[in-house]
C-alpha cells in the first residue's frame, strides 16, 4: 500500500486492460472525457449492452457500466429521466437479486436528489449505496459512491462528515493504488477545503489532480485541477500566480469543449480584475460569461455566481441600484437550488446595496448575523469576506471600536487560511485611507494608544520574557512607558477591568526596577473589611483589638526596599486612605495600637477597575490620594478589544494545562475562531479558567471542540453528532427493509450483519416492526 499521493504518483505504471468489462469501462470514461453529447450517449448505450452480455456471475462486479446512461441524463439536465432510470435500476436489482445493481440505482437516485436540492435524501440514498457496495466486495464502486456522498454532505453544510467520507475514500484509493479514482476524490476534497477556508490544503488537492491527470492523459480533469489551483491562488491574494494558471487553462483544448469551463475561466478572470480594481476588464469578462450562460440551461450555479459578481462589481463601481437588482435576481435563483455560501454572499451584497441607497439604517448588525451564520455553517472564506466588509463599513461610519474588533478577526482568519497576501492588500488599503498606521514593522496589532508618540521614542520591552502574551500595540506602548519610569520612585496606577492582567503589569514594574531582587507583595483592598485591611497593611500591636494575640509587622514593613501592589484600591476605606497618604508623603508607618512611627522605603503600584475620578467627585475617594497615586497611569484594554490575543493566549494556557494533566490536546482553527466570538467579560482570567476546564473534560489526545467548554457564553447547543449517526443508521436499516420488502433475514444479509443484530438495531432505533416473511 502506498502511504501518500506523491508515492503513488512516483510508482505509477500503466496497466493494460485485461478484460472486456475493463475495456468497456475505459471506453466509457474516454467518451465522457473527450466526446460531445452524442458520443456520450452512444458510449453509454454500448456500455450497457456490454454489461447485459456478461455472464450473470460477472454482472454484479461491473454494474458501473450502467452509470453511463444516468451520467448522460444528468449532463443534459433530464432530471425526470435520471429519476426514472434510477428507480428502474433499483427495481431490477431487487427482481434479479443483485444488490450491487440496486446500489447503482441508489447512486443515480442520490445524484438526482443532489441536483434537485434535496441533500438529506441524497445522503440517505448514497449512504445505503456505499454500504451495499462495501458489504458485497465492490470497493471501487464504494469510492464512487463516497465522492457523491461527500458532495451531498457538503451541500447540506456538513463539512465534517464530508471530510470523514473523503478521508476514508482516500485511504481506500491508496490501499488499492487506484490513481484514477483518487483524482476525483482529491477534486471533491479540494472543493470542500475551499469552502471551509483551508486554502493551502485545497491547493495540495488540486495539485495532485493536475499531476495525476497529466499522467493519465485526462484533459478535462487536468483543466479542472488547473482551474482549482487558479481560484486558490486568487483567494489567497496571489493574483499573478492565479492569472498564470488561468492562462494555462484557457490554452487547453478541453477549455473550448464545454460552456461550463469557459464560463469558469471568465468568472475567475473577473475575480482578478475586481481585486485589482480594473473595472472595465471586470465588466467585460462578466458580459462574456453572461453570453455563454444564456445559451446553457444547466449551469444554474454559475448563473448565481454571475449575479454575485455583478452585485459586487456595481457596489465597488458606485451604482448600488444595479447591485441590488443583481443581488435580488441571484437570490431568486439561489432559493431554488443554490448553495449556502452563494446565498450568504448575495445577502451580504443586498444589505450593503440597501444601505447605500438609504433603504436601511446600519447594515452592520445584519452583517454580524451573516458572519456568525457563515461561521456556524463552516463557510470560512465567506466569513473572511464578511468580516472585511464589516471592518470597511465601520471605518466609513466612524465606528473605530467595531472596526478594530472585526479587523482582528480578519487578520486571524486570513493568516489561518493562508491568505496573507490578500490580508496585506487589505491592510495597505486601510493605511491609504488613514484607518491604520502607515508602517507596522513590529508586527503589533491594533490602533495606537493616546501616548503612542511618546512610546515610539522609548526603548521597547520584551513582554514575552515576563510571561505577558500579547500582540496589542497599546500594551507594548504601556510597557515601554513602564520601562522608562521603573527605575524611579514614581507611583504607578493601573486601570483595567477585572482579569486584564493588572498584577502582571504591576510585577513588570517591579522586575524592571532596581528593586527586582527584593520582595513583591500584593493585596486586594476590596477583599478585606476595613479593620483587617489596616492591620494587613500597617501591622498591629498585640492586644490592640480583639483577636490581636501577637505583634504583626504588616505588608509595608515586609515590603521594605521592595514593591507593594494594592489591587482594587478604589475599595479602600477612608481611614486606610488617610494612612496610605501619609506613607506616600513621608514614608511613615504606624502600626494599629502603636505610638511609634517607622520609616519604610516601598514602591507603590495601585490598580483599579472603577473610575477613580468619578469616585473622587462623589466623595468616596480622597482627591489628594488620587493625585499622589497617579504618577504614571497605565490603561489595560479588555480582551474583547484585542481579539488577536485570544488564539495566542488560548494556545499558551492549553500548553500549560497539557503539562499539568499529562494530555496532548490542541485547539483547531474552528475552536479558536469560536473563542474569538465570545465576549469574555472576565477577560484573560476567564479565558484561562475556560481552557483549563476544557482540558480537564477533554480526551487524552485530540482536539478541543466548542462543546468541551461547558458553561462558556454562547456555548452551542448539545452536539447532534450522535443523533445524526443514528439517523443515518436508521435510514440504512429502513432502506434495506424496504428493498427486501420487510424480509429481515434478507435485509440483514444486505447490511452484512446477523438477523439478531438487525433485530436489536430495529428495537434500539425505534423502527416500527414490519411484518416479516422469513
Amino acid at each position: 500500500m502506498k502511504t501518500n499521493e506523491a508515492e503513488l504518483l512516483a510508482n505509477y505504471t500503466q496497466a493494460e486492460p485485461a478484460t472486456l468489462p475493463e475495456v468497456a469501462w475505459a471506453d466509457l470514461q474516454d467518451s465522457f472525457e473527450f466526446k460531445g453529447p452524442l458520443g456520450c450517449k452512444l458510449a453509454a448505450v454500448q456500455a450497457a449492452r456490454t454489461w447485459r452480455a456478461l455472464p450473470r456471475s460477472l454482472q454484479p462486479d461491473h454494474v458501473r457500466l450502467l452509470s453511463g446512461i444516468w451520467r448522460y441524463h444528468h449532463s443534459t439536465g433530464e432530471l425526470s429521466r435520471l429519476c426514472s432510470y434510477a428507480q428502474n435500476l433499483i427495481s431490477l436489482g431487487r427482481a434479479k437479486g443483485i444488490p450491487q445493481l440496486q446500489a447503482e440505482g441508489l447512486l443515480a437516485q442520490g445524484l438526482s436528489f443532489i441536483t434537485s436540492a434535496c441533500p438529506r435524501k441524497a445522503v440517505e440514498s448514497l449512504e445505503l449505496s456505499k454500504s451495499i457496495f462495501i458489504s458485497n466486495g465492490n470497493p471501487k464502486d464504494a469510492i464512487r459512491a463516497s465522492i457523491l456522498l461527500a458532495d451531498a454532505y457538503r451541500i447540506s453544510d456538513d463539512r465534517t462528515s464530508a471530510l470523514a467520507v473523503l478521508g476514508r475514500a482516500r485511504f481506500m484509493c491508496l490501499e488499492l493504488e487506484e490513481i484514477a479514482l483518487l483524482g476525483p476524490v482529491s477534486q471533491t476534497l479540494g472543493n470542500v477545503n475551499l469552502e471551509r477556508g483551508a486554502l493551502e490544503e485545497a491547493e495540495h488537492c488540486f495539485e495532485f489532480v493536475r499531476k495525476s491527470s497529466e499522467l493519465l492523459g485526462l484533459n478535462k480533469r487536468l483543466l479542472r485541477g488547473t482551474l482549482g489551483l487558479a481560484i486558490v491562488k486568487i483567494r489567497r491574494g496571489l493574483l499573478e500566480e492565479g492569472a498564470a494558471f488561468l492562462k494555462t487553462a484557457q490554452g487547453m483544448p478541453a477549455a473550448a469543449e464545454t460552456a461550463r469551463e469557459r464560463a469558469l475561466c471568465l468568472e475567475y478572470c473577473a475575480d482578478i480584475s475586481l481585486q485589482s480594481q480594473n473595472w472595465i476588464e471586470a465588466i467585460q469578462f462578466l458580459a462574456q460569461m453572461n453570453k455563454i450562460l444564456a445559451a446553457v440551461p444547466t449551469c444554474v450555479d454559475l448563473k448565481i455566481e454571475l449575479h454575485r459578481k455583478l452585485a459586487e462589481f456595481w457596489i465597488c463601481y458606485g451604482d448600488p441600484r444595479r447591485a441590488l437588482r443583481h443581488a435580488e435576481k441571484g437570490m431568486v435563483i439561489a432559493r431554488n437550488g443554490g448553495e449556502g455560501e452563494d446565498i450568504l454572499s448575495l445577502e451580504r451584497s443586498e444589505l450593503e446595496a440597501k444601505w447605500l441607497l438609504g433603504l436601511s439604517k446600519s447594515p452592520i448588525p445584519d452583517l454580524v448575523q451573516l458572519a456568525n451564520l457563515a461561521d456556524r455553517r463552516g463557510f470560512k472564506y465567506e466569513l473572511i469576506l464578511t468580516a472585511a466588509r464589516i471592518t470597511s463599513l465601520a471605518d466609513r461610519m466612524n465606528l473605530p471600536d467595531v472596526a478594530a474588533e472585526w479587523w482582528a478577526r480578519v487578520e486571524f482568519l486570513a493568516k489561518s487560511c493562508g491568505a496573507e497576501p490578500l490580508l496585506e492588500r487589505w491592510r495597505k488599503e486601510r493605511q491609504e485611507k488613514g484607518y491604520l498606521p502607515q508602517t507596522s514593522p513590529d508586527g503589533l496589532d491594533g490602533e495606537p494608544g493616546p501616548n503612542s508618540r511618546l512610546a515610539q521614542e522609548l526603548p521597547p520591552v520584551d513582554l514575552s520574557a515576563y510571561n505577558i502574551i500579547t500582540r496589542s500595540r497599546q500594551l507594548h506602548e504601556q510597557a515601554a512607558s513602564i520601562g522608562q519610569v521603573a527605575s524611579t520612585t514614581v507611583p504607578v496606577l493601573i486601570h483595567g477591568e477585572s482579569g486584564t492582567g493588572k498584577e502582571l503589569f504591576a510585577k513588570l514594574v517591579h522586575d524592571l526596577s532596581p528593586r527586582k531582587g527584593e520582595a513583591f507583595l500584593a493585596i486586594n483592598c476590596g477583599a478585606l473589611p476595613s479593620e483587617l485591611l489596616e492591620s494587613e497593611l500597617f501591622g498591629h500591636r498585640r492586644g490592640s483589638f480583639t483577636g490581636a494575640i501577637s505583634d504583626k509587622p504588616g505588608l509595608f514593613r515586609a515590603a521594605h526596599k521592595g514593591t507593594l501592589f494594592l489591587d482594587e484600591i478604589g475599595e479602600m476605606s477612608a481611614p486606610a486612605q488617610t494612612k496610605l497618604l501619609r506613607v506616600l508623603e513621608a514614608g511613615e508607618v504606624r502600626r494599629v495600637g502603636d505610638t511609634q512611627v517607622e520609616f519604610v522605603d516601598v514602591r507603590i503600584v495601585a490598580a483599579t477597575n472603577v473610575d477613580l475620578e468619578r469616585e473622587v467627585k462623589s466623595g468616596k475617594f480622597r482627591q489628594d490620594l488620587y493625585y499622589r497615586l497617579k504618577g504614571l497611569e497605565v490603561f489595560l484594554p479588555p480582551l474583547r478589544e484585542r481579539m488577536s490575543d485570544i488564539p495566542l493566549l488560548a494556545d499558551y494556557f492549553l500548553n500549560r494545562a497539557n503539562q499539568l494533566c499529562h494530555k496532548q490536546l490542541v485547539l483547531p482553527f474552528e475552536t479558536k475562531q469560536w473563542l474569538m466570538g465570545l465576549p469574555w467579560l472576565g477577560n484573560v482570567r476567564e479565558l484561562r479558567l475556560s481552557i483549563e476546564r476544557a482540558a480537564a473534560l477533554g480526551p487524552q489526545i485530540g482536539m478541543l471542540q466548542p462543546y468541551h467548554f461547558m458553561g462558556a457564553e454562547q456555548t452551542p447547543s448539545k452536539s447532534s453528532l450522535t443523533a445524526e449517526l443514528e439517523e443515518i443508521e436508521r435510514s440504512r436499516v429502513l432502506h434495506a427493509l424496504d428493498a427486501c420488502k420487510g424480509n429481515k433475514a434478507a435485509a440483514a444479509k444486505l447490511l452484512g450483519m446477523s438477523r439478531t443484530t438487525l433485530g436489536g438495531k430495529i428495537k434500539r432505533l425505534g423502527i416500527d416492526d414490519l411484518d416479516s416473511r422469513d
